[in-house]
């Protein structure tokens, strides 16, 4: 196996970064940043489809929750392998013909995974003495080591970050593909991605002839090997970036009326 040299590697990272400012302040400068894009889709007057691969609670660190509170012209999918999230999600929107929840998780082998995550229980129970560390629920991963990775660079003590280590919990969870998934043809269809470092999985279940016509995912290595194969699948798939690079959610469009 060939070593790369950590020097070296540090390097091409640095150079990245510099080569996304430098794209950020000169050609993607006008580019939606998140926010901006959400309020134009659903201001949009086409009728809309929305794929939330990743769902979690579906209020904390959710950018649709604002916009699926109230009924409107679109149709939703949620996609949240955890159980515990999945039932909370279902109650959230138990009386909601036009918002489905499923309790899966998207990827292309369609194999059977242990999905980790911090007890909720313990979470709930420091969310009592500080709202802060709401931000753990969001911390699911197919990778045990992503979890830790995360609550090791939160903004936590030691004491609370060994007690999150010694919490975290798994269960198996059941794969779907998004091309699986039926897309109108007549209507605005967005896939919303965040989960924690499995971007590129999930992006190699779409079927490209499928009208997507957005994307936005959550790029947690921008920097990575992964991250790369991501945006050039995309590319080659005639998608375009209208987010700015430098941040973590990366949005991209396909122009279907040009097909």
């Amino acid at each position: 196996m060939l070593l790369v040299n950590p020097m070296f590697k540090n390097t091409i990272n640095n150079f990245l970064r510099l080569k996304f400012k430098f794209l950020s302040k000169t050609i993607y400068k006008n580019n939606f940043k998140t926010p901006e894009f959400y309020k134009y889709f659903f201001s949009l007057k086409e009728k809309k489809f929305i794929v939330q691969v990743g769902g979690n609670d579906g209020i904390q660190n959710d950018p649709l929750y604002d916009y699926f509170k109230t009924k409107n012209n679109y149709s939703s999918i949620i996609f949240e392998p955890i159980n515990y999230y999945y039932k909370i999600l279902s109650s959230f929107y138990k009386d909601r013909d036009d918002v489905i929840i499923k309790n899966n998780f998207i990827s292309n082998d369609l194999l059977r995974k242990k999905i980790f995550y911090v007890n909720p229980e313990l979470i709930n129970e420091l969310v009592k003495i500080d709202k802060n560390y709401q931000w753990v629920n969001g911390l699911g991963s197919f990778s045990r080591e992503s979890v830790e990775e995360a609550i090791e660079n939160g903004p936590l003590n030691n004491d609370i970050k060994l007690r999150l280590k010694n919490n975290i919990i798994n269960e198996i969870s059941i794969p779907i593909a998004l091309r699986n998934i039926e897309f109108n043809k007549k209507s605005k269809n967005l896939v919303v991605i965040d989960v924690q470092g499995f971007e590129l999985d999930v992006i190699l279940s779409l079927n490209f002839n499928q009208k997507v016509d957005y994307i936005v995912y959550e790029d947690e290595k921008p920097f990575s090997d992964n991250s790369k194969k991501i945006r050039n699948i995309l590319t080659n798939n005639g998608y375009v970036p209208i987010g700015r690079l430098t941040w973590n959610d990366q949005i991209y469009f396909k122009n279907f009326n040009l097909l």
